[in-house]
C-alpha cells in the first residue's frame, strides 16, 4: 500500500467519524436532551393493585345463574372463533400466545401447563369458576391489571354466558351449573 492509499483510507475513516459526530449534534439540536442522571425523563412506579379489591368489583350484568341457565354453548363456540388466534381448545394441544383453554373451569387461575403467565395473573389467587370467568371475560385488563391479554372483553352478559357454557363443555367432567 502506498502512502497515498493510506492517506485516502485514513481520510475516509476520519470523515465518517466527523459525519457521525455532526449527525449526533444535529439530532441533539433538533430533539434536545430531555433528561439527565439527576432528572430522568420518567419514573415508572406501579402504585395500583394488580387486581381491584373485591368491594369495587365491576358490574357484570344480570344474575349469572339465570344467564348460565339460558346460555347456548353452540353460540359460545361460534363466539370463541375470536379466541383461536391466541388460544387452543382441544385436550393436549400446545399453548399459543395464550394458554390452552381445555378443562379451564375449576382449574386454578394461571395454572395451565406449558404456559408462561404474566405476573398480573400469577398474583391472582383462586380458581376459574363462573364468577371469576365472567369478571375476566367482561374486561381482562380490569380483572388483572397488567395482564398481557390484549382482548378488550365481551360486553354483552349473554355472550359471556354462552362462551362460559362452551368452555364448560370442554371437559371430561363438566363443572355443575350453579343454582340460585
Amino acid at each position: 500500500m502506498s502512502a497515498i492509499e493510506i492517506n485516502k483510507f485514513v481520510g475516509a475513516l476520519l470523515s465518517t467519524v466527523l459525519f457521525l459526530m455532526l449527525l449526533n449534534m444535529l439530532a441533539d439540536t433538533i430533539f434536545g436532551r430531555h433528561h439527565t442522571k439527576e432528572k430522568p425523563t420518567y419514573i415508572v412506579a406501579n402504585t395500583e393493585p394488580l387486581r381491584e379489591p373485591s368491594d369495587t368489583q365491576q358490574d357484570v350484568g344480570p344474575n349469572l345463574n339465570v344467564r348460565l341457565a339460558n346460555a347456548d354453548p353452540t353460540s359460545g363456540k361460534k363466539m370463541s372463533k375470536k379466541c383461536i388466534a391466541c388460544h387452543t381448545f382441544s385436550q393436549g394441544q400446545a399453548s399459543k400466545i395464550g394458554p390452552n383453554l381445555w378443562d379451564i373451569i375449576g382449574r386454578n387461575i394461571a395454572s395451565g401447563p406449558g404456559f408462561a403467565y404474566s405476573n398480573a395473573l400469577l398474583n391472582v389467587e383462586g380458581k376459574w369458576n363462573f364468577v371469576e370467568l365472567d369478571r375476566f371475560l367482561t374486561s381482562p385488563k380490569t380483572f388483572a391489571r397488567g395482564t398481557k391479554m390484549a382482548f378488550p372483553g365481551l360486553k354483552k352478559p349473554s355472550d359471556r354466558a354462552d362462551v362460559m357454557m362452551y368452555l364448560r363443555s370442554l371437559s371430561p367432567t363438566p363443572v355443575a351449573i350453579p343454582e340460585d
